[in-house]
């Protein structure tokens, strides 16, 4: 019983990975915030939820969850300065996260609490 809740939680990290390795691909660390809009835009995203302070804005597509389909409309997106100066004990998670990275942003994608717990 173990060994298969083991390979249940292990397969949907690596679902993560691999979404995370696919969007890095597509957006090729070049014009984030152009390409990020086009990908929202492609997935019918014209109303975002926004939560925002002096270093980051944090935001995902706002539709039903039941019209959600992939990465660009499921996750949670999050936006810093490239030169903010990231806490050691979060540089891993961060680079992790991080799926374009150019000299205006640093674009990070973060799965809903239910995808991250599975």
């Amino acid at each position: 019983m173990f060994n298969f809740l083991f390979v249940m939680l292990m397969s949907g990290c690596m679902t993560n990975k691999r979404m995370l390795t696919h969007a890095k691909r597509d957006l090729n660390n070049y014009n984030c915030f152009k390409q990020i809009e086009r990908k929202l835009e492609d997935n019918q995203c014209v109303n975002l939820e926004v939560y925002k302070d002096n270093v980051q804005v944090v935001f995902r597509c706002k539709k039903p969850d039941m019209r959600r389909r992939n990465l660009w409309d499921k996750w949670w997106f999050r936006i810093t300065s490239p030169t903010l100066r990231l806490p050691p004990e979060l540089i891993l998670q961060i680079e992790a996260h991080t799926i374009c990275l150019d000299s205006e942003i640093r674009l990070e994608a973060y799965p809903p609490k239910e995808e991250e717990e599975e």
